[in-house]
């Protein structure tokens, strides 16, 4: 028979090594949490090509609205790599402290052009996650990309969105993502933004 201080010490250790796993599972999340950040934020590859001036579609919260903003860039001659580079710069437009229409985190994975007037764009996990939901900001997040992505790459007329890779009902609770937006209606739409 084992004596009652064998069975507390067999009870203790059992105890002491479910708290280790138990912290182990939480140290390998803030791991793997740490990692996606990392990823998210890695240095891209130098772009290449010719410096330009870039139209950007800027959202703003406090009158919902979109206006345009000119910055300088260089622009691939791809013109899937453009449509990318232009999306990344306006969302590190959107990522900066004094943005009129503040984006948490994340960036676009690629933009991929089907044929000379429908362009893919695949945004990352972490962007869409986190997002603030409601109809105004979510519309006016995918119109500033629809409203870029045309600037950019003037022959796409339809622009549909992607995130991870993967079909997503909606971006954050409210905007379609599995629809293509065609480029002229939501031209007129942020015109009409614009005129309220």
């Amino acid at each position: 028979m084992i004596s009652k201080q064998l069975q507390a010490a067999i009870l203790t250790l059992a105890l002491v090594i479910l708290l280790m796993g138990l912290y182990g599972v939480h140290l390998k999340r803030q791991a793997e949490r740490l990692q996606n950040t990392q990823q998210i934020h890695a240095i891209a590859p130098p772009v290449t090509g010719s410096s330009g001036e870039l139209t950007l579609w800027i959202p703003n919260d406090s009158d919902g609205t979109l206006h345009e903003q000119d910055v300088d860039a260089t622009l691939p001659q791809d013109p899937g790599q453009r449509g990318q580079q232009a999306i990344h710069a306006l969302i590190g437009a959107l990522e900066a402290k004094d943005s009129p229409h503040r984006l948490a985190a994340g960036d676009v994975r690629a933009v991929y052009l089907l044929n000379d007037n429908s362009a893919v764009i695949d945004l990352s996990a972490q962007l869409a996650d986190q997002h603030r939901s409601g109809i105004l900001p979510e519309q006016l997040t995918v119109f500033a990309m629809v409203q870029t992505m045309s600037s950019a790459v003037p022959k796409v007329t339809r622009v549909r969105f992607l995130v991870d890779g993967h079909d997503r009902e909606t971006l954050a609770g409210h905007i379609d993502l599995k629809s293509w937006y065609d480029v002229a209606t939501v031209a007129a739409a942020t015109r009409q933004l614009g005129q309220h």
